[in-house]
């Protein structure tokens, strides 16, 4: 339900702003500026935003210059939902004649029921003339305090390689209970590795290891719809 929206351009061929406002059920405010669109063979993107409603609210910031298909820009802000928070702290990109997305640096963090530090770097083809690519997610003091169980991971890494067509999935990770001391007996060993393409993941296999035994699960999982078919093995477990 919006009531009401205003949608205003100012500017002119060398820089023009276009700003929206909509009030109602759903409030958005948003700022998109252009710049430098004239002045060849240079260009300059630049887009902020804001987003509130009921139980989410968005400030993220988007400046991304360059020449011809390359560019090099930053990404910086926060994403709330509810309680969960996430802060990208001037996420690095950059684009190449070679169609690809590099991340040298990024750094993030989230508060709330997920928890965390990390940071992430590599990068991803834009096209299917492209390379491969590979990207690595790294992070530390991890702690899932919504759950039955609360859980935490004092580090852990997720790795994605190939292209969006046919990619390889990979996480390992230490786990332990929340509040319980970081002894041998505690941490269990989380690994993970599937094959994927735009509708699925196949050929996954996740396996728990820990003093206490081991569980297995191996399946696959089909996006749209979402429905999964997997399996579950357990051994050395007490009973």
């Amino acid at each position: 339900d919006i009531r009401t929206v205003e949608l205003s351009l100012n500017g002119g061929l060398d820089r023009y702003e276009l700003q929206l406002d909509a009030q109602g059920a759903l409030q958005v405010q948003g700022r998109i500026e252009l710049s430098a669109l004239t002045q060849a063979p240079g260009w300059q993107l630049r887009l902020e935003g804001q987003r509130a409603a009921t139980a989410e609210a968005e400030d993220l910031r988007f400046d991304l210059s360059g020449e011809g298909e390359r560019g090099i820009g930053t990404i910086s802000g926060e994403l709330q939902q509810g309680e969960q928070q996430l802060q990208l702290q001037s996420v690095q990109i950059r684009l190449d004649d070679d169609q690809m997305l590099r991340v040298p640096a990024a750094q993030l963090s989230a508060s709330g029921p997920l928890s965390l530090t990390a940071s992430a770097e590599g990068q991803w083809p834009l096209a299917e003339s492209a390379p491969a690519g590979e990207l690595r997610l790294s992070w530390q003091d991890l702690v899932l305090a919504d759950a039955e169980s609360p859980l935490r991971s004092d580090q852990g890494e997720l790795q994605l390689s190939g292209r969006p067509e046919a990619y390889t999935l990979s996480l390992r990770a230490a786990i332990a209970r929340a509040g319980q001391a970081p002894t041998p007996d505690a941490i269990g060993d989380l690994q993970l590795q599937a094959q994927g393409d735009l509708q699925q993941l196949q050929s996954l296999v996740a396996t728990l290891e820990s003093n206490f035994g081991r569980i297995e699960i191996d399946g696959q999982v089909q996006f749209e719809p979402l429905q999964a078919d997997l399996a579950l093995q357990t051994s050395g477990l007490d009973t």
